[in-house]
């Protein structure tokens, strides 16, 4: 979970980059960042994220790549998106790393972003699925159940403010 005024993402790049450097397999979404935002983090963390990616490592669904701007970001339904996972990924799980909840929460509702991480976490088979969040852009009752509810069912939570 993260605030307005404060980055989480520090948590999926570190994530991302662990699991890359043990060779798991693992799918990315960004709905926030390029997939070059990823590449220059991942320089600077010291791996090569295209590499990961050519050697069929790291899949990614870059939901920005030709998007003009955030504003005009075309989400699939979270059904869609899950079914494009299931197929990324191998037979034997991976971890999904999905860059903000959030902006599906928006377009799609809370309990449609509620029942895709649950999934999610099924063909990931005990394998990692992180979701990053704004837990202070809930202006939903909905959303703020369905952001407490992922929370209880997270190993892990990570929360990120400002000092």
């Amino acid at each position: 979970l993260e605030g307005l005024g404060s980055g989480g993402s520090f948590v999926l790049h570190s994530l991302l980059a662990r699991v890359v450097q043990r060779g798991g397999p693992v799918c990315l979404v960004c709905a926030v960042h390029a997939l070059s935002h990823y590449e220059t983090i991942a320089r600077k963390q010291g791996y090569n994220l295209s590499s990961a990616i050519t050697t069929g490592q790291v899949h990614v669904i870059d939901l920005l790549s030709g998007q003009e701007s955030l504003s005009s970001i075309t989400l699939p339904h979270p059904r869609e998106l899950f079914t494009r996972i299931q197929r990324l990924l191998p037979s034997q799980g991976g971890s999904v790393l999905i860059d903000d909840a959030s902006v599906f929460m928006q377009v799609h509702g809370p309990a449609s972003m509620h029942q895709f991480v649950h999934y999610c976490r099924v063909i990931a088979r005990s394998r990692m699925v992180v979701v990053c969040a704004h837990a202070d852009d809930v202006d939903h009752v909905d959303t703020g159940r369905v952001l407490r509810s992922l929370q209880h069912e997270a190993d892990i939570v990570v929360e990120a403010s400002c000092l």
